[in-house]
């Protein structure tokens, strides 16, 4: 850490501002491991590496919550010791993912040492921890860098708020909802507006480093009503995080999508695999310019979502802006303000 922040600070070599320390780190048993999984035999195996694939027989396990976060946490400070001696602008992040209230195995009533992608921390208890630990030796500025893919293509506001789902997955609710995502990814900024969850009274930054939207299902596929739904929830993921004083970056992930990705539906690029524009990337080009809502506006259409009982869509005359969209869930945070 010494030596990057040396190396890309003041030395001409170019500038890192935001170093994230681990990926994802509430999925413990895919990237962080600190103890091995075990073969259903109770013989340990070793730690995989980031390869998130099971072996045969293998049974996934994480490590308590306070020994876990207690190793992370040792290793976020020690890194922001390192870079603050060459940059005191710069920062550490945390990475997590769209889970938020419960963890993914809760959710789905897996039980732990399941052997499924199932054994894992609610970012909410990890960052809870953090907030509440981290204090005691001292606080340190540390941000957030949250991975807040929507959970289905396209239109995912639909999906998630019930409209095209039986199951509601977002709420406004920070204490409760199973998963921030971008359609209601006001929430963070709720969190860290709270008193004890700012640093020495300051808010912390969030830095969007991983977060995308998905053009469609079949493989080489792109149909026009799924690209638009892409560029509008492109739009709307870029208007709702600008709105918030706590982000600082964002990142579109990616430029172009991956032939090895299409089976998983994973379309999040602006180009498709032959290199083509599809319609996000006009909008992404623009997405801060002059030119932003003359462009974004022609998507509108594609957007739409049910709160208590009632659909909005631009169709139904109660959604007329991107700002209407933003009120996907009632989390209270006063849009218009910003």
């Amino acid at each position: 850490m010494e030596f990057l922040a040396d190396r890309y600070s003041a030395g001409g070599k170019g500038l890192i501002s935001n170093y994230v320390i681990g990926n994802e780190i509430d999925y413990a048993y895919d990237w962080n491991e600190i103890i091995p999984n075990k073969h259903k035999s109770g013989k340990k195996l070793p730690a995989r590496n980031g390869n998130m694939f099971l072996r045969t027989g293998e049974v996934e396990t994480t490590a308590p919550l306070n020994d876990y976060m207690a190793e992370y946490a040792r290793t976020l400070r020690i890194a922001n010791t390192a870079v603050k001696q060459y940059s005191k602008d710069a920062t550490v992040s945390v990475c997590v993912t769209r889970e938020w209230a419960k963890s993914i195995g809760k959710q789905n009533g897996a039980k732990a040492t399941s052997n499924k992608r199932f054994d894992s921390y609610a970012p909410k208890e990890v960052l809870d921890w953090l907030n509440y630990q981290t204090k005691k030796g001292g606080d340190f500025n540390w941000a957030l860098t949250p991975h807040n893919y929507p959970l289905t293509d396209g239109n995912a506001a639909a999906y998630e708020t019930g409209l095209t789902n039986k199951k509601v997955v977002i709420t406004g609710k920070l204490d409760s909802t199973p998963k921030i995502t971008q359609n209601n990814f006001e929430l963070y900024q709720v969190y860290l507006n709270k008193s004890v969850n700012k640093c020495n009274g300051k808010l912390r930054s969030i830095y969007l480093t991983e977060n995308g939207c998905s053009s469609g299902t079949e493989v080489g596929t792109h149909s026009a009503d799924m690209q638009k739904a892409q560029a509008a929830a492109a739009a709307q993921y870029y208007y709702r995080a600008a709105s918030l004083p706590s982000v600082k970056a964002i990142i579109y992930y990616k430029i172009e999508d991956r032939a090895a990705e299409g089976s998983t539906s994973f379309k999040l690029g602006l180009l498709d695999t032959n290199s083509n524009k599809k319609l996000s990337y006009e909008v992404w080009k623009y997405i801060d310019t002059s030119r932003s809502f003359d462009i974004s506006k022609k998507y509108l259409g594609s957007i739409s979502y049910l709160k208590n009982g009632v659909e909005y869509s631009k169709a139904k005359g109660n959604i007329n802006s991107y700002l209407d969209v933003m009120h996907s869930v009632d989390s209270g945070f006063n849009w218009s303000k910003y």
